[in-house]
């Protein structure tokens, strides 16, 4: 077993079946197991000259399975955690193919922002790879996932 960086859990088993019991009450529901998927988070520095010079930062999260981006406002605070191996979901791209899919969404979404004067400099600042915690669900009749730090669930 290896230490990984999770987000800390917010949502409980017991919490987790709460949760679809009240959607469902006339269904009994489990947990199966938890599972921690994996993520990236990325942040780049920018610069650009617009009709003045304009530089910040800009962070995102990537879907190691899915290779999908979502935009982030802060870097996620991160918790050393043990994980059995039989937990963890592996990730299908690497931290490198993370990066540049995070290059690519920033550029797309500063081109929408901003018309510029020159190219865009991007710096990577820091890129982690992280696991957020999920609890599979079922019923008699299904079966869902809950998130672990939100409490947001989805059919399987």
């Amino acid at each position: 077993m290896e230490a990984y960086n999770v987000l800390p859990e917010s949502i409980n088993q017991k919490e987790a079946v709460e949760i679809l019991s009240r959607l469902d009450p006339n269904h009994s529901y489990s947990v199966d197991k938890k599972v921690y998927y994996p993520y990236q988070f990325i942040a780049y520095h920018m610069k650009i000259k617009t009709l003045l010079l304009k530089e910040g930062n800009l962070g995102c999260t990537i879907d190691l399975i899915s290779n999908r981006e979502s935009m982030i406002d802060d870097k996620p605070t991160f918790v050393k955690k043990t994980i059995d191996d039989s937990e963890l979901l592996h990730p299908v791209y690497s931290a490198i193919k993370a990066e540049e899919t995070a290059m690519q969404f920033f550029r797309r979404h500063v081109s929408k922002k901003y018309k510029f004067l020159t190219i865009p400099t991007y710096t990577l600042t820091d890129s982690e790879r992280f696991y957020r915690p999920y609890w599979v669900v079922s019923s008699p009749n299904s079966r869902f996932i809950v998130d672990g730090v939100s409490g947001k669930y989805h059919p399987l």
